[in-house]
């Protein structure tokens, strides 16, 4: 099992995925639900419209931890090169796609250093995805044993996400992919095990964001779970 610790461990609550088309609709987005969610999430495609230092420009404004959702897939000097550009730019994670093995991932979480977690991406929500649990149980057995202090795990699947915590432990972040338009229930990944929901289109494609974030919020942190803690001391860190 992995000794470090992952300063997410012990939350409970929502991951933003912030898959808007511009950083202005995005601050629009946070201006609305900002005080009702935990984490952002900044995926590819804003990132590659905003590049890096959007990170900085948020964290400047918004006190909320932000991770870069880059599912990178790549050898150890372009993977630690990456992991830097956004380190430096006060991003709290990385996720890395844990089949690069256990060279890179070791590579990225000494480049990660203390202020950056590096994260590892397991497996698909859906179910055309190459990757079978086979597969994913050897991504997180790699992950864990290379430094990697969260998991993306399938919030489609809670059987997976109660396998996985079985494995790794409370001190190992989960976070759960495919809550909301892809079928997960909000709290239902909380319950099985997860540290954070991970929410987009539920939230930002409603006619009322705020509102369904503000849902979101009330349905996890009513579900029992016994690795969750205030979350505003995320905020503060």
């Amino acid at each position: 099992m992995n000794s470090q610790f992952s300063r997410f461990a012990k939350t409970k609550g929502v991951m933003l995925a912030a898959d808007l088309r511009s950083e202005k609709d995005l601050r629009h987005l946070l201006d609305q639900v900002g005080d009702y969610v935990d984490v952002v999430k900044l995926g590819n495609s804003l990132l590659y419209m905003c590049g890096a230092p959007l990170i900085g420009r948020l964290k400047t404004h918004y006190s909320l931890p932000i991770v870069a959702d880059l599912k990178l897939t790549d050898v150890s000097h372009i993977a630690t090169r990456v992991v830097r550009l956004f380190r430096d730019e006060g991003a709290d994670a990385v996720i890395l796609t844990g089949l690069c093995g256990s060279e890179v991932l070791r590579d990225a979480v000494e480049e990660g250093g203390s202020c950056c977690e590096i994260w590892a991406f397991t497996e698909f929500t859906h179910d055309s995805g190459l990757i079978d649990v086979q597969l994913a149980n050897q991504t997180v057995r790699t992950a864990t044993r290379s430094g990697v202090v969260g998991l993306q795990v399938p919030g489609t699947r809670p059987f997976r996400i109660e396998d996985v915590r079985t494995d790794v432990g409370e001190d190992i972040a989960i976070v759960a992919c495919g809550i909301g338009m892809q079928g997960g229930r909000f709290g239902s990944a909380i319950a099985a095990g997860a540290n954070l929901e991970i929410i987009g289109r539920a939230i930002y494609a409603t006619p009322s964001p705020q509102e369904a974030a503000e849902a979101a919020r009330r349905a996890i942190r009513q579900t029992p779970n016994d690795t969750s803690v205030d979350t505003t001391k995320l905020r503060e860190s």
